[in-house]
Order: structure tokens, then sequence, then C-alpha cells
């Protein structure tokens, strides 16, 4: 149950989670999905920072993303987005810099990617396998 009184965020918080879902899916783009005029107002950053620790496999993930405004290209970036499995990485993006981990956490590949895009999306149901 979320319980609060009106325009304390109940609502804000179901939505968040429905575009970080859309964007962690595929479904769209991060500027599409993350507005630049849907931006925390009373705090005017460029940067608006979401994490989503969910339990599950026999240990706690952890989603973190990092939706970043260039207000020079009036465009949304990805400034960071990573993905965590009981503190160890699994999938790391940083300024364009994308890092797969292995099952023991050491570094697969590395690559560049788009900061417009998901890079969790590119992820298989079945996951990944080492060649």
């Amino acid at each position: 149950f979320f319980l609060g009184p009106n325009g304390s965020g109940k609502s804000g918080i179901f939505e968040m989670l429905r575009k970080i879902q859309c964007f962690i899916s595929g479904e769209g783009k991060v500027g599409d999905i993350f507005s630049p005029d849907e931006r925390t107002r009373w705090q005017n950053l460029p940067i608006q920072y979401f994490e989503i620790d969910v339990a599950g496999k026999g240990g706690v993930f952890r989603y973190e993303i990092a939706a970043e405004y260039e207000s020079e290209e009036n465009l949304m970036q990805v400034r960071h987005e990573r993905l965590w499995f009981d503190g160890k990485p699994l999938i790391t993006f940083e300024f364009g810099e994308l890092k797969l981990y292995r099952d023991d956490h050491s570094e697969s590949s590395n690559f560049r990617f788009g900061r417009d895009q998901s890079a969790v999306a590119l992820i298989p149901p079945d996951g990944i396998t080492d060649c």
C-alpha cells in the first residue's frame, strides 16, 4: 500500500516505474520516455537519478539510471546505467562505454554504445553467454 495525502507523489512513483520499465524493455529512447519537461521542477537539475532494488534469485538486484538533459542540444541522454547483483556489477554503462561482466563479475566485454537507449534492453531473456 502507498498511503499519503493528495499531491504527495504516490502516482508519480508508479508513473516513474512504468517509464523505467518501458526504457529497459527497449520500447523507446531516453528522450522519448524521460522528457526534459518532466524533470524535477523544484531542483532544476540537468540530471535525474533513479535507483530500484529488487529481491530475487537469492539476492538483490539494483538498477540505476541517470538521465541527463543537455540544454545546448536540447536532448536527454543516458549519463550512466548500471545493473548490480548483491553489490557486484552485471552491466555498467557510463558516458557511452558499455561493460558486460561474467557470472564471477570479472569484465567480459567492453564497447561503445549510444547514449540514447538502454544497455539493459540488449540482454536477451535467457542472458548472455560467453563465446
